[in-house]
């Protein structure tokens, strides 16, 4: 499943960009059809600027010099999965640890969708070449169909899940 997105755009400058339009994604886990708005602006100072597309994700951006890229704000992300062959493992689970079999042959769908606010740093090794690294503080909840007899630490269902501060580090080549 995938997410589209249309948007007619403008620029009016070379500092702002802006645009309409609409998408369907699957933030908060289910099927959405919603407007979108993308927003692009450098400031006077070109150094400061906002990158938004709304209502998944903002960011204020500071660019100290050509290579490196400092910013802060939310992403909001969301998926579905089709979980076709969950019946087969879950009746090995269930099996291998002496529980009550469960007589149901309907497929698990299991919807997540994740809130992520922080900051992150993007350094230039070469022209292709970036470092990033990312620090914040994210909130995941999943939602399952059907019911899932794993123990709740496996697969949350229903409730958020606020995971304590972390970092990320990745090498992109672009």
């Amino acid at each position: 499943r995938v997410p589209v997105a249309a948007i007619y755009g403008f620029k009016p400058n070379d500092r702002l960009m802006w645009g309409v339009g609409a998408v369907r994604t699957y933030l908060g886990g289910a099927l959405n059809y919603l407007p979108v708005v993308y927003y692009y602006h450098s400031f006077k100072n070109p150094k400061w600027g906002i990158e938004a597309v709304l209502p998944s994700r903002f960011a204020l951006r500071y660019r100290p010099d050509n290579k490196t890229i400092v910013n802060a704000g939310f992403t909001v992300t969301g998926a579905t999965y089709n979980l076709t062959r969950f019946r087969d493992f879950e009746a090995e689970y269930l099996t291998d640890n002496n529980l009550p079999q469960t007589s149901t042959n309907e497929n698990i769908e299991l919807r997540r969708s994740e809130l992520r606010i922080g900051m992150g740093v993007q350094r230039a090794l070469s022209d292709f070449i970036w470092v990033n690294l990312q620090a914040g503080a994210e909130a995941i909840r999943c939602f399952p169909k059907a019911n899932v007899c794993f123990p709740e630490e496996i697969v949350c269902i229903g409730e958020a899940k606020r995971l304590p501060p972390g970092c990320k580090f990745e090498i992109v080549v672009k």
